[in-house]
């Protein structure tokens, strides 16, 4: 579980993820073991005493399917 300082503002993670190698990105497909580009955001709750409580991820699903050769 993710922390962070409750004084720290920050509450959003930019990423780019590039392999796909593991079911869950997106949910229900199956590691395909190829590369990709898709770039994405995860926006953080976090409570007073540092633990993250929720997560919300932004990414274009259809962009890695196509990419991945599945749509």
């Amino acid at each position: 579980m993710p922390f962070a300082s409750p004084l720290s503002t920050p509450r959003i993670t930019a990423w780019h993820r590039s392999t796909h190698a593991g079911e869950g990105f997106p949910p229900g497909v199956a590691p395909a073991g190829r590369p990709f580009g898709v770039p994405g955001l995860d926006a953080w709750e976090i409570d007073n005493d540092g633990p993250a409580v929720s997560v919300h991820a932004y990414w274009n699903a259809a962009a890695l399917l196509a990419q991945l050769g599945l749509a």
